[in-house]
């Protein structure tokens, strides 16, 4: 004889997540997404400032190579390398073609032909060890067209005035669209020049100030300006070689380098 025997045995219930719990863990991943998102946002913006500042070390030793080379106390745009005394001739065709043209493109704080281009066009004496002995760096990054409301004194706005075009610039890290007219970057790879735009984007301008050497502006110092992350020139803070700060954050808001400190 058998016997069936009736075991009760657990039902198994289906394991899963609530809708709550969805919610839950859906809101915790968007929290850790965030804050990676924001983390690496900082850590570019870092590696930005710290690049710049490298680059801006860098066009500070060419300025005072050009100055140790001369065998004068001049940095571009003062003494026997002032603007309004450079040839005609000596000028790249960039310049334009009249004397008023080329002594704006010159006087333009963006502008760093002098790095690229013996402006004098005395090359360098061997027996005295004096002259130009460049370039002194490796590139430009383009052609920029800047206002003329931006002084060597380093006031102004490089984003008002007449247009300067194609002034010899070199970029900064940091990406800006042009604006209007202003900041455009271009390439002149011919094309049957007078001024083909090939245009390409490239960070803000790097800005040397100080180069007006007149009595007015003795007290200016020779430095190196980049526009900072909210793409804009904010001027000179409290003393020439310290940037402008943020009066919300105290944050500096252009990066400043004085050559001679």
């Amino acid at each position: 004889m058998f016997f069936h025997s009736t075991i009760n045995r657990p039902v198994k219930l289906q394991s899963g997540f609530t809708l709550l719990e969805l919610l839950v863990v859906i809101a915790l991943l968007a929290l850790v997404a965030g804050a990676v998102i924001v983390g690496y946002s900082g850590v570019q913006d870092q590696g930005r400032d710290e690049l710049t500042r490298f680059e801006m070390a860098e066009i500070r030793n060419a300025l005072l190579q050009f100055r140790r080379d001369s065998g004068s106390r001049d940095f571009p745009g003062q003494g026997v390398y002032d603007c309004t005394t450079i040839p005609s001739v000596n000028f790249p065709p960039e310049a334009g073609a009249t004397s008023a043209e080329q002594i704006a493109w010159c006087q333009s704080p963006a502008n760093f032909w002098m790095l690229f281009e013996d402006p004098l066009g005395n090359g360098w004496n061997t027996d005295t060890k004096r002259g130009w002995n460049g370039p002194y760096l490796q590139r430009k990054s383009g052609y920029v067209d800047v206002g003329d409301n931006l002084s060597p004194d380093g006031t102004g706005n490089p984003l008002t005035g007449t247009l300067v075009e194609n002034v010899w610039g070199i970029a900064s890290t940091y990406i800006d669209e042009p604006q209007g007219n202003y900041l455009v970057w271009s390439n002149i790879t011919d094309t049957a020049h007078p001024d083909y735009k090939e245009y390409k984007q490239y960070g803000s301008p790097y800005f040397l100030f100080g180069m007006d050497t007149s009595a007015a502006n003795e007290t200016y110092d020779d430095r190196l300006v980049s526009m900072g992350l909210n793409g804009k020139y904010d001027g000179i803070g409290a003393e020439v070689c310290l940037p402008p700060l943020d009066p919300n954050t105290s944050e500096a808001l252009d990066t400043v380098l004085c050559l001679l400190r």
